[in-house]
């Protein structure tokens, strides 16, 4: 798979809007998954708020529409990780799969 060297995009909040609901359904057309693979570090992240019986996520478990920008400037969503987020710039730039960014 091709791949692209991103950077974690910094001041790019855009407040109300939900990043990670807005990647699905504008690149999927379809609503947010319970879980999938974090975009940067590749484990496994879930939906916001998800409790399965006894099972409590990890705050740095939760999946989050990242912004990501790519050497040219270019900005990208991804679906990431807490952790991965918020590292912002000390997370340093990152290999990731096309397939994975939705061009905004």
């Amino acid at each position: 798979m091709a791949k692209i060297k991103v950077t974690n995009a910094v001041g790019t909040t855009e407040n109300g809007v939900s990043q990670i609901e807005r990647y699905f359904k504008e690149k999927y057309k379809y609503y947010i998954p319970s879980s999938c693979r974090c975009a940067i570090c590749g484990k496994k992240i879930v939906r916001q708020n998800r409790q399965s019986s006894n099972i409590v996520y990890k705050q740095d478990d939760i999946m989050v529409g990242g912004h990501l920008k790519d050497r040219k400037g270019n900005l990208y969503l991804a679906p990431i990780c807490w952790k991965c987020n918020n590292q912002k710039e000390q997370l340093g730039e990152v290999d990731v799969d096309v397939q994975d960014l939705l061009p905004i």
